[in-house]
């Protein structure tokens, strides 16, 4: 009832229903004033509704600095004054989160609020949860859904120079390194589908050549494919040599070919792109006569 009275049509609830205990998402705009004042009101309603079925503002988590306002109301004075004394004698000089958990602001859990600027149209509900994290194949590569979409947010509030930085970045960092299996959908809570983002950010840096190509051939993908069959039906179908003489460039030298012992090892070096801004990384990659790769090995004379 209170979601729809205050229009929080996207909320999410979740918990523990068996144990009375809910947890809940909304998304309200923190840093717009009207947003902010339906906020406040929706919390009023909420914690009369609470302790008015003789419940707990918080249990499984802390109370925090959103319910700190409401704490003497829950506990009443006579508890509340004895916390108090407790922090005193703990901390006489104040410093640990002060104005936090006790405090006498009624407006504290208005103050001080992290606010998320307007990014991306698909991707600024997102509250940050991480649940989307343990589910992304990149997540230990380069970057998590998560941290796609906080990189989006530090551009939109950074300096031009900062931004363009940040975005020289991104391309490599969150675009081009996502798997793009929209598995983050699945796993968060409000249903944002990172890795779909990321796929349109990838076509949108592609020339509209390009694009119209790739809209054509999905479109046409069942006759494109039958027709690529057909080719290759038809190649295998041609004598080697015949094949070797039509699709020979002019002036191509003849293979050789190099014989080596079967198992024999050959160790390439390569260069990869970095990996969370740490820099150029280089790395040994051994490839085996039947195609197979090993990760690199320790070659030092220890190791020996």
């Amino acid at each position: 009832m209170l979601l729809r009275r205050y229009d929080y049509d996207d909320a999410v609830i979740f918990g523990h229903a068996k144990d009375a205990n809910l947890h809940f998402q909304i998304n309200p705009r923190l840093d717009d004033r009207a947003e902010l004042g339906r906020f406040a009101a929706f919390t009023e309603d909420l914690v009369e509704l609470i302790l008015g079925a003789d419940g707990s503002l918080k249990a499984e988590h802390g109370t925090g600095r959103i319910m700190t306002p409401y704490v003497r109301r829950q506990f009443g004075d006579e508890l509340y004054d004895v916390m108090r004394e407790i922090k005193r004698l703990c901390d006489p000089a104040g410093i640990l989160s002060p104005g936090v958990v006790l405090g006498d602001d009624p407006e504290a859990h208005l103050k001080h609020l992290k606010t998320f600027p307007a990014a991306h149209p698909e991707l600024d509900r997102c509250v940050e949860c991480g649940y989307c994290e343990p589910v992304c194949p990149s997540r230990n590569t380069t970057t998590t859904p998560r941290q796609r979409i906080v990189l989006l947010r530090e551009m939109a509030l950074s300096s031009p120079e900062r931004r363009a930085a940040l975005r020289r970045e991104y391309d490599y960092q969150a675009v081009q390194t996502c798997a793009a299996d929209s598995l983050c959908v699945t796993a968060c809570p409000v249903g944002i589908d990172t890795g779909k983002v990321m796929k349109e950010f990838r076509a949108e840096a592609r020339p509209a050549p390009v694009r119209a190509a790739g809209d054509l051939l999905a479109r046409t993908w069942a006759p494109t494919t039958a027709a690529l069959r057909t080719a290759l039906g038809v190649a295998d179908a041609v004598p080697g040599a015949v094949l070797e003489a039509v699709t020979a460039s002019p002036g191509t030298e003849e293979a050789t070919t190099i014989e080596r012992p079967v198992g024999q090892i050959h160790e390439l070096e390569i260069g990869a792109q970095p990996a969370n801004g740490l820099g150029a990384l280089a790395g040994r990659v051994v490839v085996h006569e039947h195609g197979m790769l090993d990760p690199p090995r320790d070659r030092s004379p220890r190791s020996r």
